[in-house]
C-alpha cells in the first residue's frame, strides 16, 4: 500500500462526521468548527487522491491492485455508526 488508502481514510471521514454530529447535539461550536474543517480537507483530499473518474482507488500505488476498493465495510461500518455514506460527496451517486 502506497499513500493514502480509500479503507482507512474513508473511516476517517466518517469518524469526522460523526464528531461534527456531536458536536451539533450539544452545542459545541467550537468543535464542530474544527471537526468540520478537518472533514471538508480531508475529503478534498481523499477526491483529488483517491478518485480516478469512475471509482475510488484503493490507495495511490500505480499497481494494479490499486484499483480495486472494499466498499462493503464502509457502508457497514458507517451504517452501524448511524452516518450516511455521503462523506464522499456526489461522486457515488447514481
Amino acid at each position: 500500500m502506497t499513500g493514502p488508502s480509500a479503507y482507512t481514510g474513508a473511516l476517517w471521514l466518517a469518524a469526522l462526521r460523526a464528531s461534527i454530529r456531536l458536536g451539533e447535539m450539544v452545542g459545541d461550536a467550537e468543535t464542530v468548527s474544527r471537526f468540520r474543517d478537518l472533514h471538508d480537507r480531508g475529503s478534498a483530499s481523499f477526491e483529488a487522491k483517491l478518485w480516478n473518474g469512475r471509482s475510488y482507488r484503493f490507495d495511490a500505488s500505480d499497481e494494479a491492485s490499486s484499483d480495486s476498493v472494499m466498499v462493503s465495510p464502509i457502508r457497514t461500518n458507517s451504517s452501524a455508526c448511524g452516518v450516511a455514506v455521503t462523506v464522499f460527496g456526489s461522486a457515488l451517486a447514481g
